[in-house]
């Protein structure tokens, strides 16, 4: 155990000194079962991570766990250089093509090919700083993430497979062998192993931050299935491990998912057909933020994308369908629809009549992640996206876009044909959050301005000051629930 949490060894342990570094045979020896209780380690994510400048070094940042020690965390990395000393080590790539005769040639380095130095270094502290210091690797960029459900991977079983990649691969090339190609298969293996892992992507514009890459220049033998296939063979033949079915480890089975945001249908024993759960604005914050609830609690469901949308029918009902997802596990995703309706039914005569009536705001949440059936739910007929907004990763929280909605809803209860209606509605809701949370990309999806209007009529108009007015409300509810949440 002293090798993954070096602290428990107070004689020799020193809380600032260099990471312990050994190579994968040596740590799956330590970690093999029944070798004391090293076994009850497990990986809880993996990063694939990329230098953001030249070499553009490419290497595995591991989170693990452990339920016999206290503290029970350490962070390790995972990657291959050349065999030269470490000093010269990171500028392995550049080296390689850094001259006009290499680029146009590359050939002549391409017989080259030293023994490779293939390495797991290990927080000397339970701190990435100190993992990344040595290597000049604290600028960088995360390009995937996986996580896995406790306990289902044992660093055991990844040590086996990065020991298995360096038997098999066990020479450095510059321009195929490298860094890229060993991160690249060690990560698919581990995808192959693990099918239900939750998975990530991270985007970036910068074709530089992209696996496997160097400028405009790919330099790694490419990952096919065969490769992956060869190495788990090995691992599963020389030390009993097997790929996981899709069945044993599911996103179904999550006992800790908010149920109001993730029903019942999610349950893998549950297959039964209901229809979408309906929630009123104030009563869905109450669930959300209310009671005993804790920050860990609140930013546990965030938004990945919102989209604008009109039937094509009429009254050209106007709605907002949003995607969410869980933040531990990255396989819940569910659809809710945000509209504005009468408080009676929707009738063929709805708009003969401009009086005033009770307006109604509802959340429906699909009870089984299917968008079509809840669209179907919702009585809503075929429609078109007008406008789309995609957000990152836990920058907008589902409390968020629910106390904006509730806010709104508060601003005008009343329902009228001419001025209140769904068309105002969504589009009050929508424009400010598109002020609010401005870290979205925003995409318009029609040339024309379809939003608001009943054929060639314009049926609603946000008038500027009552958005300026509804944004800094909203700024502000959202700030007192931070405050209160925090500080609790």
């Amino acid at each position: 155990m002293e090798c993954i949490f070096p602290w428990i060894d107070s004689r020799s342990y020193k809380e600032n000194g260099p990471p312990i570094v050994m190579n994968p045979s040596t740590l799956s020896q330590c970690l093999r079962p029944g070798y004391g209780s090293a076994a009850a380690i497990y990986v809880v994510s993996m990063k694939y991570c990329k230098q953001p400048k030249k070499p553009y070094h490419e290497f595995l940042i591991i989170e693990v766990e452990s339920n016999e020690v206290a503290p029970n965390t350490n962070v390790l990395r995972l990657d291959r250089t050349s065999s030269e000393p470490l000093a010269n080590a990171s500028q392995h790539v550049a080296r390689a093509i850094g001259t006009q005769v290499v680029q146009s040639c590359p050939r002549i380095v391409s017989s080259h090919a030293d023994f490779a130095n293939d390495t797991f270094a290990i927080s000397n502290n339970r701190s990435k700083e100190n993992l990344l210091q040595d290597r000049q690797l604290r600028d960088h960029h995360v390009i995937e993430d996986l996580r896995f459900r406790k306990p289902s991977f044992p660093l055991y079983e990844l040590a086996v497979i990065a020991s298995t990649v360096s038997i098999k691969h066990p020479t450095y090339n510059a321009m195929q062998s490298q860094c890229y190609f060993y991160a690249s298969l060690i990560w698919e293996c581990v995808v192959n192993l693990l099918p239900n892992s939750a998975y990530q992507c991270h985007s970036s514009h910068n074709n530089d931050l992209i696996r496997t890459k160097y400028g405009g220049h790919t330099f790694s033998q490419k990952i096919d299935q065969d490769d992956v296939d060869d190495i788990l063979a090995t691992v599963e033949r020389d030390y009993n491990i097997f790929i996981r079915k899709q069945s044993e480890i599911t996103p179904n089975d999550c006992l800790l998912r908010n149920r109001n945001i993730f029903p019942g249908g999610f349950d893998l024993e549950n297959r039964t057909r209901r229809g979408a759960l309906q929630f009123t604005l104030p009563q869905l914050e109450s669930y959300i933020v209310g009671g005993d609830s804790s920050w860990d609690n609140i930013d546990g469901v965030y938004i990945t994308r919102i989209e604008y949308c009109k039937e094509k029918k009429m009254p050209q009902h106007e709605f907002i369908v949003i995607t969410v997802q869980d933040k531990d596990d990255l396989r819940l995703q569910n659809f809710l629809i945000l509209d504005r309706r009468q408080e009676e039914d929707r009738s063929s005569n709805v708009l003969s009549s401009s009086s005033l009536s009770g307006a109604i705001d509802l959340l429906r949440v699909s009870y089984n992640g299917d968008l079509q059936q809840l669209v179907e739910d919702c009585a809503i007929s075929k429609y078109r996206i007008l406008e789309t907004m995609t957000f990152p990763s836990m920058r907008f929280f589902l409390y968020e876009l629910v106390t904006l909605a509730r806010t709104a809803s508060e601003y005008r209860r009343r329902y009228s044909i001419i001025l209140n209606q769904s068309h105002w509605y969504a589009s009050l809701v929508w424009d400010c959050a598109r002020i609010v949370f401005s870290k979205e990309t925003y995409e318009k999806h029609w040339k024309s301005d379809l939003r608001g209007r009943f054929g060639k009529l314009t049926a609603t108009n946000i008038d500027g000051v009552e958005l300026s007015f509804l944004s800094e409300a909203v700024h502000h509810q959202i700030t007192i629930i931070r405050n209160a949440l925090r500080s609790s």
